[in-house]
């Protein structure tokens, strides 16, 4: 929920059919804002716009939001899973609210590696998809959170594809360094991959 009571903004990807794989792949992502969401979603109004990302088939975004606490202005993270240049991972950029509600996409930021061999992550304007920062494995969803009492920010996941494992990725700044450790198995008879599929950890922090 950003800006004024009312106004929620939530993101989608494009799907589209293909021939392998699991039959289906994402082909770019979009932002709705939904300026009356005090009211049925029947009645709901809305407006949408493309994220301007390049190869939309390896990089989408949307998969798990979260807010800067205490940042001014507000900033808003946004998750996505890259699948360009070597392994699949999670990337992340980051965008104000009041430019994400204007759908203000000069403001959207990248995290990045530094120009050179050292230096730390840097925020750019600029996406080099090559530069690209994978902070973790990538999933479909996932949540994003900031834990108060931990003080570190959290992703849960799944260790692998089809697995039913959860870990818990951390680290005490969101640019890194993410460390990760096992936190649950799905008990039996949900663990048996044969007859059930897990996907889609949330930590569900409004609990």
């Amino acid at each position: 929920q950003l800006g004024p009571s009312t106004d929620i903004v939530l993101f989608a990807n494009t799907i589209v059919n293909t021939t392998g794989g699991m039959g289906f792949m994402g082909n770019g992502t979009w932002a709705i804002r939904v300026p009356n969401a005090d009211q049925p979603p029947s009645n709901w109004t809305y407006t949408t716009s493309r994220l301007p990302v390049p190869n939309p088939a390896e990089l989408s975004f949307g998969l798990a939001v979260s807010f800067v606490p205490d940042s001014n202005p507000q900033m808003v993270l946004i998750t996505g899973s890259s699948d360009l240049v070597d392994a699949r991972g999670t990337v992340l950029a980051q965008i104000s609210t009041d430019d994400l509600l204007a759908f203000d996409w000069t403001g959207l930021q990248w995290l990045m590696a530094a120009p050179g061999t050292y230096g730390p992550p840097i925020w750019s304007n600029t996406l080099v998809p090559s530069s690209l920062i994978k902070l973790f494995p990538s999933a479909g969803e996932s949540t994003l959170e900031w834990h108060p009492a931990l003080e570190r920010w959290v992703v849960l996941l799944f260790d692998m594809f089809g697995s039913t494992t959860v870990q818990m990725h951390s680290a005490p700044n969101i640019t890194g360094p993410w460390s990760v450790r096992p936190l649950y198995n799905v008990p039996a008879p949900y663990n048996d991959t044969k007859l059930w599929f897990c996907y889609a950890v949330k930590s569900h922090p409004q609990l």
